[in-house]
């Protein structure tokens, strides 16, 4: 990611319905897992809001780690100190060092290579240890906040499942997300393309608290959906998976 996408990510995300939605998801699944005593990773911590979250919630032991020193920074600032640089491709820890691993929006990254990456997640997994994975879908979706955020591919549902399946996990869940909003999303980066803007731009800024409002009580219905079925489409995709 580019610096500026980190500072508006730094500034944003605590508040941002995105953000809040999506954490609020991770957390719910991944608490019907495992216990809050368990050694956690944040894989691709960013500025640390998702870390906050957890801590919050009450999981102590979780640690994260990005490949940007700029990122690391800002994880500081919020008085996180378990978190280190890293890389997906090669993650320094030792051989199943975590119960769980969190990997929100990491493996599209310019970067990642997605052969080494996810054998490097089953590495340092325990075994019986689970996975949760969110990233973004339909690489035609890309647009200028692909382009401030380095994407390098966006995938389908079953592309997701191919990577981890290859490597050995075992799939608990997998669904598309953020599915109540993507007809607008459609339509507003199909635009975006057009007009073939020189201006790259993050989503992630400061909106009206209506939109932020109906941003998070989308995601939050779309969760309790979840609970019962998995969702046709959406601009994510998530999923769970086993060691």
């Amino acid at each position: 990611m580019k610096k500026n996408a980190y500072t508006e990510m730094f500034d944003n995300e605590i508040d941002h319905g995105w953000y809040v939605g999506t954490r609020k998801l991770a957390a719910k699944t991944v608490e019907n897992l495992i216990s809050k005593k368990v050694k956690i990773l944040d894989l691709g911590c960013g500025t640390g809001g998702t870390m906050k979250y957890f801590i919050k919630r009450g999981y102590r032991n979780i640690y994260g780690i990005d490949n940007s020193k700029y990122a690391i920074s800002f994880c500081k600032k919020r008085g996180i100190k378990n978190v280190r640089l890293g890389d997906v491709n090669k993650i320094p820890f030792e051989d199943k060092s975590f119960d769980a691993i969190i990997c929100l929006d990491v493996l599209y990254h310019k970067g990642v290579d997605l052969e080494k990456a996810p054998k490097e997640i089953f590495r340092v997994l325990k075994e019986g240890g689970f996975l949760y994975s969110q990233e973004p879908a339909y690489d035609w979706l890309k647009s200028k906040h692909d382009e401030a955020i380095e994407t390098g591919k966006r995938f389908t549902k079953s592309e997701i499942s191919n990577i981890f399946k290859k490597n050995n996990f075992i799939k608990i869940k997998t669904s598309y997300f953020n599915t109540l909003l993507a007809i607008p999303i459609f339509v507003s980066r199909i635009k975006d393309n057009i007009t073939k803007s020189d201006t790259e731009k993050s989503d992630v800024r400061k909106m009206s608290n209506i939109a932020n409002n109906l941003i998070y009580l989308s995601l939050t219905i779309e969760t309790y959906f979840l609970k019962l079925f998995s969702l046709p489409f959406g601009i994510s995709i998530i999923s769970v998976w086993k060691k």
